[in-house]
């Protein structure tokens, strides 16, 4: 998640495309696609439907940067329009397509890293989406209390009371949070075509 260095090199990045340099963007995009990823996941959208989010969010937000007063604040900004297009996308596919949650999966002591990774990833994805999202945005994405909680249109009570439920739900598997960082990553070639996808659209953006 950021830190002050990081939101200053965001504002440095979104006054450069403001000002007309396009390819800037592509450095927003590859920043916070696994931001993007973790959170359509995290709404319940398969993960087809969860690259067309991003790619639609990261449309959405160089379509309105211009409107974007406080460019240190692009990170919370795409991450409420990335929910808004969750939502939407959701509103759009038929409820059986929706994965409220994934098939359980085994938890054994003594898994490998990728092994208990992928156990933790199913864990997360098995817990309501009321509980998911404002996990995935606290706990992988970094977000503060305040920000889930704006981001999600919710009170700050009922946004800790959400975590605690999710942390419970979690708990032998939460053990192992050391390795949060690595949880629902968007991979390095996954990655760069939705990048190029996107930077492809925009060029097409007068």
């Amino acid at each position: 998640m950021n830190t002050l260095t990081d939101y200053a090199e965001d504002e440095i990045v979104v006054q450069a495309v403001q000002a007309g340099d396009k390819e800037k963007f592509a450095i927003l995009v590859r920043k916070y696609n696994t931001m993007l990823y973790r959170m359509g996941r995290a709404y319940g959208l398969s993960d087809a439907d969860t690259e067309d989010a991003m790619q639609e969010s990261f449309i959405q937000a160089y379509m309105q940067l211009k409107q974007l007063k406080r460019p240190r604040a692009f990170q919370k900004w795409l991450a409420t329009i990335m929910v808004n297009t969750c939502y939407h996308i959701q509103k759009r596919i038929q409820p059986a397509e929706i994965q409220e949650a994934m098939p359980a999966a085994e938890f054994t002591p003594g898994f490998e890293n990728n092994n208990l990774r992928h156990v933790l990833e199913q864990a997360i994805l098995q817990l309501p989406v009321t509980y998911r999202l404002p996990f995935v945005l606290k706990q992988l994405n970094g977000y503060s209390l305040k920000d889930t909680a704006q981001i999600l249109h919710l009170s700050i009570v009922n946004t800790k009371i959400r975590l605690f439920r999710a942390r419970q739900m979690l708990r032998r598997y939460l053990q192992q949070s050391h390795i949060a960082e690595e949880l629902l990553v968007f991979e390095a070639p996954r990655c760069e075509a939705i990048t190029q996808r996107v930077m492809q659209a925009i060029h097409h953006i007068p």
